[in-house]
């Protein structure tokens, strides 16, 4: 995804991006989202409608142009290890927000999760962009914020509608955003404090044949099907589910370049990768209940399949 998103960045704005992938990836889920609420026989009252437009604003208007905007400054690997940290955050978030115990195992298994991170940035070896980090630390927050906030109403409405109805009211603000930026005294100010890119945003511009899979990629693939499962996942399970996203990021590092070849980059999701084992075991769990993330994850999957 990262590696896409980097490969893209120089011909599209990062913020004419956001908008299309979200717009795509909410007419991706339109008639699953239609489905499950005619199906669960509700509706969405004003107070709904007011919570999906909070979730839009964090998880869509602002969190993924600053997760874009961090591709631009550091390198794809980097930005994709940062973010699927998100559980380090989700954790306390869940904690003070959801009110879920944080107990010793799960202590545990973030320990691993970080240090796996550090392992895998390997930050004394590399010269990293502070910026771009500053930015993707910040774009995974806000993320951790969205998901938390958003598993609030998955068991009333489901993770498909969760998705959809976020994803509309995100790109409905991005899209007004963007109708300011083309106002002179507004591309002014922008201009005048060093950032170009958020004067005057296209929204058409820029797409090519060349480019066009990979933004239908980013947005029915990553943010319609990639969101969605999210979603689905966190009805089933706790929001540290969040933990085993950080295995995909492996894949970036053999993707980014020539760093993908360091064998310390790989050994880092050593300690990553079990340690969501850990944050799941419990001792007097069942053999059911142990494969409780798996079957969680597995039918968010088989879900969007039987939809599509």
């Amino acid at each position: 995804f990262e590696v896409a998103l980097k490969y893209i960045a120089g011909e599209i704005n990062s913020v004419q991006l956001t908008f299309a992938r979200f717009f795509i990836g909410f007419l991706f889920l339109a008639p699953l989202a239609w489905r499950t609420l005619k199906k669960r026989g509700l509706s969405l009252d004003r107070k709904s409608v007011a919570y999906f437009a909070l979730l839009g604003l964090i998880g869509i208007a602002i969190c993924m142009p600053i997760y874009q905007m961090s591709i631009n400054f550091t390198e794809s690997s980097v930005v994709a290890v940062l973010f699927s940290c998100n559980p380090v955050f989700v954790t306390f978030f869940a904690f003070m927000i959801l009110k879920e115990p944080i107990k010793r195992r799960h202590l545990a298994a973030l320990s691993l999760e970080i240090l796996g991170t550090l392992a895998i940035i390997n930050p004394l070896h590399i010269k990293l962009n502070m910026v771009g980090v500053g930015l993707a630390l910040c774009s995974t927050v806000l993320f951790s914020i969205y998901g938390v906030m958003g598993k609030r109403k998955c068991a009333e409405y489901g993770g498909a509608v969760v998705t959809c109805f976020s994803f509309l009211f995100g790109s409905v603000i991005i899209f007004c955003f963007i109708l300011i930026t083309h106002i002179p005294a507004v591309a002014g100010f922008f201009q005048s404090i060093g950032l170009p890119s958020f004067a005057q945003i296209p929204i058409l511009e820029g797409y090519t044949l060349q480019n066009l899979p990979y933004v239908l990629y980013v947005s029915a693939g990553v943010a319609g099907v990639g969101f969605c499962a999210y979603f689905l996942a966190m009805e089933c399970q706790r929001g540290l589910a969040g933990v085993f996203l950080q295995a995909g990021a492996l894949a970036h590092t053999g993707l980014d370049g020539p760093r993908g070849g360091d064998p310390g980059q790989y050994a880092g999701g050593y300690p990553a990768d079990p340690g969501g084992l850990v944050c799941q075991y419990h001792p007097r769990d069942t053999g059911d209940q142990t494969r409780q993330t798996t079957d969680a994850v597995q039918l968010s999957f088989d879900r969007c399949n039987r939809c599509m």
